[in-house]
């Protein structure tokens, strides 16, 4: 059974919804918009926009947020293994070993294949 918010996020993307909207849309339930907002660092506004899919911008920040703190997404580290992409990205922020370095300039999951020196907003969520 669905709450409110996942409701009307399936008559707005129909059976086209992505999971991550869905899962999104649950956890709106499962809180608040609000709340969830909060959790993927981003606004209710931001959130409440998404579900109605009438967002103007790019959503592909929110969905990467989306999949990092509330699907835990994991990605397959060419230097650490098998690892949560929030891991991930406190590695890169970390500045570690020159090891860690090399691999992540030719890790698939970072795109521009660079060393990023600070967090994108939504790279670290909210506890």
């Amino acid at each position: 059974m669905n709450g409110r918010n996942a409701t009307m996020a399936l008559e707005n993307w129909g059976e086209s919804i992505p999971a991550w909207v869905l899962a999104l849309a649950q956890e709106c339930d499962r809180t608040s918009q609000v709340q969830a907002a909060k959790a993927i660092g981003y606004s209710p506004a931001a959130v409440n926009t998404v579900l109605k899919q009438v967002y103007q911008g790019d959503t592909s920040r929110i969905q990467r947020a989306t999949e990092d703190c509330l699907m835990h997404a994991e990605v397959d580290c060419p230097f650490y293994g098998r690892l949560l992409r929030t891991r991930c990205q406190e590695a890169l922020a970390g500045l570690g070993p020159s090891a860690v370095k090399r691999s992540c300039r030719v890790c698939k999951n970072n795109p521009g294949r660079k060393w990023p020196t600070q967090h994108s907003k939504g790279d670290v969520c909210e506890a």
